[in-house]
């Protein structure tokens, strides 16, 4: 069995705002079968057409402090949704764990993948949106309240969302220092007074134990003359994209049969330019792809995340 490893995907629009590829998403989509989001996947991104500008290309920081968010939202996921003794109901079949990119709360552009077909009515082809179908994100139910909260990473804009990230360095919390005594380097230097506060140093973690800067790293930036990055591994299969230039609608495609709704790269010779994302081949269902996590099944009410 063959398995597709190029998904092509029109780039937003909007200059200096990011848009998504969901590897899960995509390659679901496009070889019809389930691929799920907890793992990480090895692929690159090519520039299919022309384009005098750049398209930079990120993805999340493989970090403990993020894998380990991911793991523990993981867990908590699968402890609130295990089956009670003497249940009947079962996962739906495409179950997934998915978490949701956001910023300021909306979810961050999706970029779904395009697909051409042949067109009967003008012997030619015909551009479109492949239906990626249902892909919902994971909630998880409040014990106490009731309330359904969705996991996300990224800028959270209201109180039914959880930065999982966040959390994750919440449930560790140390934000003081336990040592408050200070010394006036005079006294430093006087062999009489003895040094009375040692005890200070290594109190505190090496870095920001509440709060993480940034999440995400750059891989490489793309244009015309540049059209390919490297292979890079990207956790939850998440490639981010940001324009560095000034991007315009592009009116229909006469090659293509491009309706005009859709917003493309204009490049210098009026060639709709496309992204192109190329998955290593490997053993997980055609593509080279890792767990993030294993999922451990201590009972049936319990689970736990390696």
């Amino acid at each position: 069995m063959s398995t597709e490893l190029r998904v092509d995907v029109i780039p937003s629009s909007a200059q200096g705002t990011f848009a998504i590829y969901e590897a899960s998403l995509g390659l679901s989509a496009t070889n019809h079968r389930l691929y799920r989001q907890f793992r990480t996947y090895n692929m690159k991104v090519k520039l299919t057409a022309p384009y005098h500008a750049g398209v930079e290309i990120y993805v999340l920081k493989d970090t403990w402090m993020v894998r380990n968010a991911i793991k523990k939202a993981a867990k908590v996921y699968y402890n609130t949704h295990v089956l009670a003794p003497g249940q009947e109901e079962k996962p739906a079949r495409w179950h997934d764990f998915r978490i949701r990119p956001v910023n300021s709360g909306a979810t961050i552009s999706r970029l779904n993948p395009t697909g051409f077909q042949l067109d009967g009515s003008t012997s030619g082809l015909s551009y479109n949106v492949t239906s990626s179908g249902q892909y919902d994100m994971s909630d998880i139910r409040s014990q106490s309240s009731g309330s359904s909260f969705t996991m996300c990473i990224g800028d959270i804009g209201n109180s039914n969302q959880i930065d999982i990230i966040s959390e994750y360095m919440n449930s560790d919390d140390t934000t003081s220092d336990e040592a408050n005594a200070s010394a006036i380097y005079g006294q430093f230097l006087s062999s009489s007074t003895p040094q009375s506060d040692t005890d200070d140093e290594g109190d505190l973690a090496p870095y920001n134990m509440t709060n993480l800067d940034n999440y995400l790293v750059k891989i490489d930036t793309i244009h015309s003359g540049k059209t390919t990055t490297a292979t890079f591994d990207a956790p939850l299969g998440w490639i981010f994209f940001r324009h560095n230039a000034n991007i315009r609608p592009s009116a229909t495609d006469v090659l293509f049969g491009d309706s005009g709704n859709f917003q493309v790269i204009d490049s210098d010779g009026g060639t709709t330019a496309c992204l192109q994302v190329i998955h290593s081949a490997g053993k997980y269902k055609g593509v080279r792809s890792e767990p993030m996590g294993k999922v451990i099944k201590i009972n049936q009410k319990e689970y736990d995340v390696k």
